[in-house]
């Protein structure tokens, strides 16, 4: 998933959730403070190809776009400090990607989320007297997963030879020279 796309997610399911951005962060980071109530982890994982590559020209000669439809399990882990039920939350949340316009949206940013597993309850005791209320929920998203490769650009080829078969003249020899053309000018 591009960063365009990751950025994207992030700020769709702090929407969704009714957070501030910076509370919703994607899970693993190193040095990372763990962030107030109520707050959003996500995690993509099992990333996979779907189809075959597309391989598409750029502006540049000798650039291509490589392009992979690629689906992959978004992992979100809502928490809160018993303001909300976390696993209402979720649930309102999936609710929230089946709406017309935020499906539009996941099209214009070339997202698809196209299920979603069952909101589970992972609260967790913090002591003998203390609960983590928290409910988490796998989405299934699909995007398209691009690079680049520079494949090279033959601008000029040069072919030479000699005719080898009885013509009506003994010998003819043919000089072609062909030039790419620079599609920026």
């Amino acid at each position: 998933m591009i960063n365009d796309q990751r950025r994207f997610v992030h700020d769709l399911i702090a929407e969704l959730l009714n957070i501030p951005k910076p509370s919703v962060i994607w899970a693993n980071q190193n040095n990372m403070p763990r962030p107030m109530k109520a707050y959003a982890m996500l995690r993509l994982y099992n990333a996979q190809r779907e189809a075959a590559e597309e391989l598409r020209p750029t502006d540049t000669p000798g650039i291509m776009t490589i392009v992979v439809p690629t689906s992959a399990m978004l992992e979100v882990q809502f928490t809160d400090n018993q303001k909300q039920n976390p696993l209402e939350t979720l649930e309102r949340m999936v609710r929230g990607l089946e709406k017309p316009t935020v499906a539009d949206r996941c099209q214009a940013a070339r997202v698809a989320f196209f299920n979603a597993g069952p909101v589970q309850d992972v609260s967790f005791t913090l002591g003998a007297v203390a609960w983590e209320h928290r409910a988490a929920v796998d989405l299934s998203v699909r995007y398209m997963s691009e690079m680049t490769d520079d494949v090279g650009y033959i601008e000029t080829v040069e072919i030479d030879g000699t005719l080898t078969e009885p013509t009506s003249t003994p010998k003819m020899k043919i000089d072609l020279t062909v030039k790419g053309e620079n599609s920026n000018g």
